[in-house]
C-alpha cells in the first residue's frame, strides 16, 4: 500500500478511463493509474502501472497493467499541470497590483502559465474520453473497469478462448454480429480481446465502430446517467465476462 508523509513517498497517480458505478457518485472512480514515488505529491519516479477499482478511502485493489507512454504520461501531467497553475494563480494578483494596470509585460507570463495548465487540462479530458466510453461499454467485472487491451500477459492467459466466450473462431469474427444482436459489451470485449491477441489496427478499427453506433452512443448516455441500467442498456442477453 502506498505510503505519503508530508508529501514524500509512493501514492496512486491516476491516469485514464475514469468509470464511477456508484449512484451518488461519492466513491472514488475505477481508474487506470501509476504507483510512483512523489516529492511533494508531484510524481517523480514510476514504479507500476495498475488499474485501480473498488476504493474504500485509501484501501483498493488493483490489476498489474501492461506499460505504456500515456499511462505514464497522463499520471504525471495530471499533478504536474498544476504547479504553473497554482503558481500563476498566486502571482497574478500581485502583478496586477504591482503593475496598477498599465504594464501587461508584467501581467502576461503568469496569463499565459494559466493558459498553458487549462490547456493541457482540456488536452487530457479530450483524451480520456475514448477510454472511458470503452469502460462504460465494457462495463464492472471482476478486474474492476480495466480495458482487457491494457492487461498483461499473465493476466490475459487466465480468460478463455473466442470459441469458449463467443463461440467465433476468432475475436474479430464475433465483433459485429454481437453489435447487431445489441450485445454492446460482448461486442466490446470481442474487439479489445482483437487489440491484444491478434491485430492491434483492427482491433482498433472495431472499437471505432462500436462507440461510432448511434444505439451505442445512446446506452452509454443512459448509463453515465444511471449506472444501474447498465445491464439494460449494453448487454440485454447478459454477459459471462461481467
Amino acid at each position: 500500500m502506498p505510503i505519503t508523509f508530508n508529501g514524500l513517498g509512493t501514492a496512486v497517480c491516476p491516469a485514464r478511463g475514469f468509470v464511477s458505478w456508484a449512484t451518488n457518485k461519492t466513491r472514488q472512480a475505477d481508474c487506470d493509474a501509476v504507483e510512483c514515488f512523489v516529492v511533494l505529491f508531484l510524481p517523480v519516479v514510476p514504479f507500476e502501472p495498475i488499474h485501480a477499482f473498488g476504493w474504500n478511502r485509501n484501501q483498493y485493489q488493483k490489476v498489474p497493467l501492461r506499460w505504456s507512454i500515456d499511462i505514464v504520461v497522463c499520471a504525471f501531467l495530471r499533478r504536474w499541470l498544476w504547479v504553473p497553475l497554482v503558481y500563476a494563480v498566486a502571482r497574478l494578483p500581485i502583478e496586477v497590483f504591482t503593475s496598477n494596470g498599465t504594464n501587461w509585460n508584467e501581467i502576461t507570463p503568469s496569463l499565459i502559465w494559466c493558459v498553458v495548465s487549462c490547456l493541457g487540462f482540456w488536452c487530457l479530458a479530450l483524451w480520456e474520453t475514448r477510454p472511458r466510453m470503452i469502460r462504460t461499454v465494457l462495463g464492472k467485472h471482476k478486474l474492476g473497469s480495466s480495458d482487457p487491451a491494457s492487461w498483461r500477459g499473465d493476466v490475459l492467459k487466465t480468460l478463455s478462448g473466442p470459441q469458449e466466450l463467443f463461440g467465433a473462431e476468432n475475436y474479430s469474427s464475433a465483433v459485429m454480429p454481437l453489435l447487431r444482436n445489441g450485445r454492446f459489451s460482448s461486442a466490446m470485449w470481442a474487439a479489445r480481446l482483437t487489440v491484444v491477441m491478434e491485430n492491434l489496427v483492427e482491433g482498433e478499427r472495431l472499437t471505432n465502430a462500436i462507440l461510432n453506433d448511434t444505439n451505442v452512443r445512446a446506452a452509454i448516455e443512459t448509463v453515465r446517467q444511471q449506472p444501474s441500467k447498465w445491464l439494460d442498456a449494453m448487454e440485454k442477453r447478459g454477459s459471462d465476462l461481467n
